[in-house]
């Protein structure tokens, strides 16, 4: 069941009848500029104060657009600054109690190498 949905988002509601497991999963796409992706950040807020998602399991992944470690970009040495797009995610990971689930394994990025 949809739950919400817009350009950078679909919230739907899961139910695995073979275990009875219930949750929610919203599924991002995070827009290529900051101010749009913002949008998303605050309907995630949004989400997370309302029902169904009180009572219920949430699970939020896909592509956000945006990292939230340097680390995490592919050309890391030159994204060590802690930018306002990523005080932006993180912010809104802590207002809605999310916790990000670190990488591991090699990352896969455009291809390109040095």
């Amino acid at each position: 069941m949809v739950f919400d949905k817009s350009r950078q988002h679909i919230t739907c509601g899961i139910h695995w009848l073979e275990r009875d497991i219930a949750f929610t999963a919203t599924f991002v796409y995070g827009a290529n500029l900051r101010h749009e992706r913002n949008v998303l950040w605050d309907q995630l807020r949004i989400l997370a104060a309302g029902t169904p998602l009180r009572y219920s399991p949430w699970i939020v992944l896909g592509d956000f657009n945006q990292t939230l470690l340097p680390s995490e970009h592919s050309n890391s040495e030159d994204h060590q600054v802690y930018s306002g797009g990523r005080r932006e995610l993180f912010n809104c990971l802590q207002d809605c109690g999310l916790t990000d689930i670190p990488s591991q394994g090699p990352y896969l990025h455009g291809g390109t190498t040095k």
